[in-house]
């Protein structure tokens, strides 16, 4: 009984944290495209500007 109750155990806090983890990248993803974004924006205007 102990085992079945540790492995469940185990399992969730693993999902939670594979899931924690998925989570946290792809918002790092979206950030870091974001700010690319930005910059080829601004050098777009930059370019129009000239």
């Amino acid at each position: 009984m102990s085992d079945n109750l540790f492995y469940r155990i185990s399992l969730k806090s693993f999902l939670a944290l594979f899931g924690s983890m998925v989570i946290s990248l792809i918002e790092y993803r979206l950030k870091k495209g974001n700010s690319i974004g930005n910059i080829i924006k601004i050098e777009q205007v930059k370019f129009l500007n000239i």
